[in-house]
């Protein structure tokens, strides 16, 4: 089966740093025109939302307010529409408990919020390759 390249990707990015969530879309913006990012704020209706807009990848910030991003994934993995997408969660910390946590409730990859703009283009644009999204 030949996949379809030309069709829209969608990303789902949970993210409570306005600054962040804007390099995060320019960083998608260099690296392809063919994902479109989605960004909720709404951490109540998160399910519902997942679930209408179905995307193939979800990005996840570490600290949110209310819940941390662990208990999001946890929410997440145990919909049965939503279990199979592959979530990355990221943080600015990087601790060992942390990261130990992400991959035990299902997260693909921790990854720690680069320093540079570069940096974050060169770490999406890897997570987008090994997710077949470019």
């Amino acid at each position: 089966m030949i996949k379809n390249t030309n069709q829209m990707k969608n990303i789902f990015l949970i993210e409570n740093n306005l600054d962040d969530y804007w390099l995060f879309t320019e960083a998608i913006t260099r690296i392809s025109d063919k994902i479109a990012i989605k960004c909720s704020q709404d951490l109540d209706n998160l399910l519902k939302t997942l679930e209408e807009e179905q995307p193939c990848l979800i990005f996840i910030e570490y600290h949110l307010p209310k819940k941390n991003g662990i208990d999001y994934i946890k929410q997440i993995k145990s919909h049965p529409a939503l279990t199979d997408i592959p979530i990355i969660m990221w943080s600015t910390t990087c601790s060992l408990l942390e990261i130990e946590k992400a991959y035990d409730e299902g997260a693909q990859l921790y990854i720690e919020k680069p320093w540079s703009f570069q940096e974050l283009v060169g770490e999406v644009k890897t997570v987008l390759k090994q997710n077949s999204m470019v």
